[in-house]
């Protein structure tokens, strides 16, 4: 019986992100943002192939329902079936609602150190977690009936406290100048809130909160959620002579699961469109005429 190899059908799909990056460099030399945009795009058309159809994919800005608004992000995976934009500029840049919004992401073909991307990313993510109007949804079932058990939820049976929790991401093609000392600091040095849920350098490792123990490690998707016991770790999925993953198959291959299993533990309420549109559509009765037929 014909089975599929899933190591190396991710080992494929990193060799598609690393080509489309040197394609790039190619095409570009020096020119960093354009040769960015393109890889942005690459990993977006990625993502558009392997996530659920319930999920789309674009880049753009979120709104809330004051009107405020992100900074320009480079990944919004948002809830197909609500308005996953709620207008769409000529560029192609998305304003999309924050109800419905499942993760946001930072992709860069390169990690260059001089660049301070966890600096931004911190100051991103800050302003959207703490300026930004999002109730969070608790999950009235996770395993126990309760008088105040939602039937939708028992339906959705999912094990998160919270059922549109933000989930984030950071995804380096290259690790470029990354070295694990200048990580550590910055880390120490960030609330955990205004760091990514996961941040990938592909050719090189990730870093994820967790637990360990004898059993393995045990991943927290929501940095903020985490017990105390976690803490975050920089673990490198190395190639094993029994396995036919390779390092960069394996790196995409932990960012591909924890998005899934977000998704699928996620339940967005649809947006309210009017809370979004208020401003637009307030009038007064000194203009408005009545007509009788």
């Amino acid at each position: 019986m014909a089975q599929l190899n899933i190591p190396k059908f991710f080992n494929n799909e990193a060799e598609l992100l690393l080509a489309a990056r040197q394609e790039c460099i190619d095409i570009h030399g020096s020119d960093i943002r354009a040769a960015g945009n393109q890889v942005e795009m690459a990993v977006r058309e990625w993502l558009i192939r392997m996530l659920p159809t319930k999920v789309s994919v674009g880049h753009g800005h979120i709104i809330d329902i004051n009107s405020d608004i992100s900074p320009q992000l480079d990944c919004l995976l948002c809830d197909n079936k609500g308005f996953s934009t709620l207008f769409r500029a000529k560029d192609g840049t998305e304003y999309t609602p924050m109800d419905s919004v499942y993760a946001i992401g930072e992709i860069k073909s390169t990690f260059h150190k001089s660049q301070n991307y966890f600096k931004t990313i911190s100051k991103n993510l800050k302003f959207i977690k703490s300026e930004m109007s999002r109730t969070l949804i608790k999950n009235t079932f996770t395993g126990e009936l309760a008088n105040d058990s939602l039937f939708h939820h028992i339906l959705h049976s999912s094990s998160s406290k919270y059922l549109n929790r933000l989930f984030t991401f950071a995804l380096f093609i290259n690790s470029g100048d990354a070295k694990k000392d200048d990580l550590i600091e910055i880390y120490n040095n960030t609330p955990d809130s205004q760091l990514p849920s996961i941040a990938v350098f592909m050719d090189k490792f990730v870093i994820v909160k967790a637990d360990t123990s004898e059993k393995g490690m045990e991943w927290h998707k929501y940095p903020e959620d985490a017990p105390e016991s976690a803490r975050w770790h920089i673990f490198e999925m190395r190639e094993h002579a029994e396995s036919d993953a390779k390092m960069e198959g394996k790196h995409i291959g932990v960012l591909y699961y924890l998005l899934v299993n977000h998704i699928n533990n996620s339940l967005l309420e649809r947006p309210v469109l009017n809370s979004y549109l208020k401003d637009l559509l307030v009038g007064s009765k000194s203009g408005t005429t009545v007509m009788n037929t």
